[in-house]
Formats: structure tokens, C-alpha cells, sequence
């Protein structure tokens, strides 16, 4: 494996987790942002965004055919689906971790669902509460 393969998923990686962090932020999804205000989380997720896209096209040649060690489609997309979902299983890691004292205090139950949880709680609480509630209601 050579180590054009290791720099595009790294490049995915970083995108994506900028990307989650400023959608998360405009959408007002606190419970998954890694800082407390919106802003920072724009101004990190912008970062990691040209960031990821400077040092991948600056760092070597990236216009290579597949033939001469750059990527087929069926590694493209097999990186990229790792990629995302690397960022977001670290994402939703990180967030529940320094999210835990500052939502865990929140003590009204909230009647929101799904990614809507998400606006008043950690994912780790969201997925509890949403899984209990279903529970309750499965009679099990």
C-alpha cells in the first residue's frame, strides 16, 4: 500500500470532521460540537478544511493515473466511506466526552427525537433516552 492511499484517507478524515463540526454549528447541534460556542466550532471545522486541502495537494504530485500508484475508483470510494465514517464515530466520541458535564446537567426530558435530540444533549444521551423510550415501548 503506498502512501498516497494513507494521505487521501487522512485528507477525508480531516475534511469530514471539519465539515460535521460547521454543519453541526449552523444547525445548532450542540450536543455533538466540540466546543461550547458555535463560533469556534466554524472557525476549527474552516481550519481543518484548508488545512486537509493544503496539505494534501501541496504535500506531493496528486494527479496520478491509477496505474502509476494512484488510486482506482474501488479504493476511492472505499477510503472515502472509511474516511467519513471515521469522522463522525470520533466525532461523536469527542463531543460526548466534553459535552458529558456540561449536557449531563440537563435535567428536563425533552420531547425531541432523532438528530433533534442533539440540539440539548451528547450523542451517548440522546441514544440512551431515545433507546429506553423505545424499549418502554416495545413491551420487552
Amino acid at each position: 500500500m503506498s502512501t498516497f492511499f494513507i494521505d487521501y484517507l487522512i485528507f477525508v478524515f480531516l475534511f469530514a470532521l471539519g465539515v460535521i463540526q460547521i454543519a453541526a454549528s449552523l444547525s445548532g447541534l450542540i450536543g455533538i460540537l466540540f466546543f461550547h460556542k458555535p463560533f469556534f466550532a466554524r472557525l476549527l471545522g474552516l481550519i481543518m478544511i484548508i488545512t486537509a486541502i493544503g496539505w494534501f495537494y501541496l504535500s506531493g504530485d496528486r494527479n496520478l493515473n491509477d496505474v502509476y500508484g494512484g488510486l482506482d475508483a474501488n479504493d476511492q470510494s472505499s477510503l472515502f466511506a472509511l474516511g467519513v465514517i471515521a469522522a463522525l464515530f470520533i466525532t461523536l466520541v469527542i463531543s460526548s466526552v466534553t459535552n458529558m458535564v456540561r449536557l449531563s446537567n440537563h435535567t428536563i426530558f425533552s420531547e425531541n427525537e432523532g438528530l433533534d435530540s442533539l440540539k440539548e444533549y451528547t450523542y451517548y444521551v440522546a441514544l440512551s433516552r431515545n433507546l429506553s423510550y423505545w424499549i418502554k415501548r416495545w413491551n420487552l
